[in-house]
């Protein structure tokens, strides 16, 4: 991988991760705000619906640069995108939000040996393959 292909990813996955703690905080103020009283969507310093558009514009953006060095991560990106919104009603139930953040957390990995796999077709196979 490039060096700027190489940056262009980690300032993508850097972003996202703060995005996406965003994302799930807008769905949880409720325990936010008996452990993190002093958060700003907590207090209503701002509103639930600018952080949440905020939060999936920037998701989107950082799932279309990490598209950018691999289509197929534009799919991963919106699963892990998909998994965050699942996130908080799942983990309320012990059964549920366990599995859903490993899904999201397994798909980083993933996205990240796509940025450095130029080959879509290639990637694919790679992906799609299952040990013998």
């Amino acid at each position: 991988m490039q060096a700027s292909a190489f940056l262009l990813a980690l300032t993508a996955f850097f972003f996202s991760y703060g995005l996406g703690q965003a994302l799930t905080d807008v769905f949880q103020t409720d325990t936010d705000a008996l452990s993190s009283p002093y958060r700003p969507l907590v207090r209503g310093e701002i509103s639930r619906p600018s952080v949440l558009v905020v939060s999936l514009a920037g998701l989107l953006l950082c799932g279309v640069t990490l598209a950018l060095l691999n289509p197929w991560n534009l799919v991963l990106a919106g699963l892990a995108v998909a998994g965050l919104g699942a996130y908080t009603p799942l983990k309320r139930r012990f059964w549920g939000g366990p599995p859903c953040n490993a899904v999201v957390v397994a798909l980083l990995p993933a996205m990240g040996f796509l940025c450095g796999e130029s080959s879509p077709k290639r990637a694919r196979g790679v992906l799609c393959s299952f040990p013998p």
